[in-house]
């Protein structure tokens, strides 16, 4: 029960070390005692624990050097699983299968984030999506990220966008 109440007031944020992801952690810097960064890597990802590094450091000067706690995670066999698990079946299913890897990779994060979250009774999760970024399905609001928010919302974490609405304007706010 006390790791429970510990966790309370704590935030994860799924972080890349960019613009957008930076900004969302210093929003919950205002609003949670502990920030929880997890940058996740992968086959195929470059410098994602150098990339991460470089705006923490940043976060740590403005907001203290106990504010941010950094986690990198491999997300490497989960992605190979929802990647490639029944892959067969599904072909001799459906005859042909449109692969998006980013969708399947996003999707991977977000499962390791659930049981990150779950295993720690962790009920706070934001990330760095915004609306101009929209494109991504994963950012989508019409797409996909109303059911990321539902799927979330079934594990009974409350997952939000604190920067979606920003946009554009993400580079100059984090500046401000």
């Amino acid at each position: 029960l006390e790791k429970i109440i510990k966790m309370k007031n704590l935030c994860v944020v799924l972080y890349s070390g960019g613009c957008d992801s930076t900004l969302a952690a210093a929003v919950s810097a205002d609003k949670y005692e502990k920030v929880q960064l997890i940058t996740y890597n992968r086959s195929g990802f470059f410098k994602a624990r150098e990339n991460a590094m470089i705006n923490l450091e940043r976060l740590k000067q403005k907001f203290g050097p106990d504010k941010f706690c950094l986690k990198i995670i491999d997300v490497n066999n989960t992605f190979k699983k929802i990647q490639y698990d029944n892959y067969i079946y599904y072909i001799k299913k459906y005859g042909s299968i449109c692969m998006s890897i980013c969708g399947l990779c996003k999707l991977a994060m977000h499962w390791q984030t659930i049981l990150y979250c779950m295993e720690r009774s962790i009920t706070d999760v934001c990330d760095g999506a915004v609306k101009e970024m929209s494109v991504f399905p994963t950012q989508n609001m019409n797409i996909a990220l109303k059911d990321t928010i539902k799927l979330y919302e079934d594990f009974n974490i409350n997952y939000y966008n604190p920067v979606y609405e920003i946009g554009k304007d993400v580079e100059k706010t984090l500046y401000d």
